[in-house]
């Protein structure tokens, strides 16, 4: 199923049907048909980062050269890792 929206509540019809417009005609939908619309945050490129012990370059590094390690063939054992405190 595929969302479509915003769109503006009009009116309510009863307890379960909502009269939404859309582009230039008002339509009836039940309320399963609906959801809620929450607006996205405008700065999203601001978003915080946690500092937390995963967040080091280190562990980066590591992650990363196991990815290239696999694309490449070549096996790491453990001791061939970094381990972060």
């Amino acid at each position: 199923m595929q969302w479509k929206g915003s769109f503006e509540v009009v009116a309510t019809v009863g307890v379960n049907d909502y009269r939404i417009y859309m582009g230039g005609k008002v339509k009836t939908f039940h309320a399963n048909l609906l959801k809620g619309y929450t607006a996205r945050d405008q700065n999203i490129h601001q978003a915080a980062v946690d500092e937390g012990p995963f967040t080091s370059s280190s562990a980066i590094s590591a992650a990363s050269l196991t990815v290239i390690g696999d694309i490449e063939g070549e096996h790491f054992n453990d001791s061939d890792c970094e381990t972060l405190p």
